[in-house]
């Protein structure tokens, strides 16, 4: 019986010592999270610090009850911009996070609605105080089904092709890439692009739209970039091997008169 008891009562101080630790455990913590004075942010170029605080729920110092650097970490990381988080507590309770946010190839748009497009096709809405959205956009998609954030569009053909336009473009010359503003994927004419150093369209058609860009490349290269947008109202690349330009007779007649 006796036995009964020790045992009994070995249990209860176990249970109390454990008690005790967690409790200690949980009011160091408290304590320590408390102490947290500031969050800063670095690598941030799509929203401002401010915005990404806001959705990670760390815009107030009353909700820094509770944080270690994993929950802020894991915090950042869920948010469709970011691709990396690391985070690093300094002695004087600053928290420091480094982002490293997804690299966008371009922007899609359909009915009034924009996503920002990775490599792997996978579709990201825009947050609201979205910035410096400097990329190609993707428009004129002939699907009639509305596209949705976090949906993949690997299998959409028009896609894919503005896609293989952009990487050709790129391969040709850095500056004819840099200057791409809109492709336009479907039309009367087909596939168009504008550029932002040209006033007018340059029409690739339907089919072989890399091998017509290449055309347009070389075309690119001869004048070094530089097209009268006076002159020229549209380039054609529609008609196998041949290059057309649409002249705006009027600016013709008046510079000849």
């Amino acid at each position: 019986m006796q036995l009964n008891k020790g045992k009994i009562l070995g249990y209860l101080l176990l249970t109390a010592s454990l008690a005790v630790i967690i409790f200690l455990s949980i009011q160091m913590e408290e304590e320590d999270n408390s102490g947290i004075s500031s969050i800063v942010l670095k690598g941030n170029s799509h929203l401002s610090t401010e915005d990404y605080l806001k959705y990670t729920r760390l815009d107030s110092k009353d909700n820094f009850r509770y944080l270690t650097v994993n929950i802020i970490k894991d915090r950042f990381e869920k948010h469709p911009y970011i691709d990396f988080a690391s985070v690093k507590r300094e002695p004087n309770n600053i928290i420091y996070v480094n982002i490293v946010e997804k690299k966008f190839d371009a922007v899609v748009t359909q009915w009034g609605k924009s996503f920002f497009i990775t490599g792997e096709y996978t579709l990201i809405p825009f947050y609201f105080g979205t910035r410096n959205v400097d990329y190609p956009i993707i428009s004129g998609i002939s699907r009639t089904d509305t596209l949705k954030p976090f949906f993949s569009v690997r299998k959409d053909l028009e896609i894919k092709d503005a896609f293989r336009v952009m990487a050709v473009a790129e391969l040709i010359d850095k500056n004819l890439y840099s200057n791409l503003s809109e492709i336009i994927c479907s039309g009367e004419r087909g596939m168009q692009i504008q550029f932002i150093n040209l006033d007018f369209p340059v029409i690739l058609g339907k089919g072989e739209e890399i091998k017509k860009m290449v055309y347009f490349g070389k075309m690119w290269a001869y004048f070094d970039g530089k097209l009268n947008n006076d002159i020229v109202e549209y380039i054609d690349l529609r008609y196998d091997k041949h290059i057309f330009l649409g002249f705006n007779r009027e600016q013709i007649e008046g510079q000849s008169s």
